[in-house]
């Protein structure tokens, strides 16, 4: 029992780090939804729907209709021995003389023994017209974060007498922001800082969770052959931390065809090779979308890849 309590435990982490060995330096921006999934991050710039507050904050300010979104991510399908599982769900309402306000919940679990939970208030708004920004355009946002974890020792870890089980979880207070900046139209530039508040998750010691920053661009192209519309992104981060911390970076395009009706997206990073679609359909002034993102890691293998389904209404 406790050989398979490390090895789910240390996988776990591991798993939502990114990593092939163990740190304790969790909460780790690993994207969530499908559509970001399927361009394998690169999702900085172009964010413009309600799964926007989870990767840069003013990506919200870009919404018109009230959006619910809820997503659900299996990762690593087919690993012998381990469960692992991610949802994440949030909503928007965009209040146009004010600003646009999100909510947004995500969890993750590693077979019940470790979980990890963020509960997220967004708000965004377009400077472009307070500013009289015009040609260009300029959007920002904020996110209030709280991040919890929680850990399901075994009786056995606990007779051991270690400090660091004498206690099942703690919680903490952080914040994000984001800007994104159109010099002209249909080249945005996004970038977005997260983890500012200094928040303390550790147990037996500090385990502050790292400063990242996110710098995103990507340029529109309509009407390119068969596609409504084409987008490339590159996005450039940095982690700030002495275990997992460091460079990364994330190429993916996505574009639209059928009237912007079908989407289809790829992507790759240092660890990950994505691929993905929607589908989008309207009724009257209802608008469904169904995403779907398959994952496969340069890191872990002997196991089907990681995907992940979102559905969102916008009304």
């Amino acid at each position: 029992m406790m050989k398979r309590f490390y090895k789910i435990f240390l996988f776990s982490i591991a798993f939502f780090l990114g990593l092939s060995s163990f740190s304790l330096a969790g909460f780790q921006d690993y994207g969530w939804g499908a559509r970001g999934a399927g361009k394998a991050g690169a999702f900085m710039a172009s964010v413009n729907d309600a799964s926007a507050m989870m990767w840069n904050p003013a990506g919200l300010s870009d919404i018109f209709m009230k959006e619910a979104v809820l997503s659900y991510h299996k990762p690593y399908a087919g690993l012998d021995g381990l469960s692992l599982n991610m949802g994440f769900l949030a909503f928007a309402y965009p209040l146009d003389d004010i600003a646009n306000f999100g909510f947004a919940a995500a969890t993750f679990d590693g077979d019940g023994k470790y979980s990890e939970t963020t509960i997220q208030l967004t708000a965004a708004k377009d400077f472009t017209e307070m500013l009289n920004f015009y040609p260009m355009s300029l959007s920002g946002g904020v996110s209030l974060r709280y991040l919890a974890n929680k850990y399901k020792w075994d009786d056995a870890l606990r007779d051991l007498g270690d400090p660091i089980t004498s206690k099942d979880g703690k919680s903490a207070v952080t914040a994000d922001i984001g800007l994104i900046f159109q010099p002209v139209y249909g080249l945005p530039i996004g970038l977005t800082l997260k983890n500012l508040l200094p928040a303390d998750v550790g147990l037996a010691g500090k385990d502050i969770v790292p400063l990242e920053a996110k710098l995103g661009v990507a340029k529109k192209l309509v009407f390119v052959g068969a596609f409504d519309s084409l987008t490339p992104e590159l996005v450039l981060g940095y982690r700030n931390h002495e275990h997992d911390g460091g460079f990364s970076w994330a190429v993916g395009v996505e574009g639209w065809l059928m009237n912007n009706s079908l989407g289809v997206r790829g992507g790759i990073n240092g660890n990950e090779l994505a691929l993905g679609a929607s589908i989008e359909k309207f009724f009257g002034s209802h608008v469904f979308r169904l995403d779907y993102a398959a994952v496969i890691s340069f890191t872990f293998g002997d196991n089907m890849g990681s995907h992940r389904f979102t559905t969102s209404y916008r009304f």
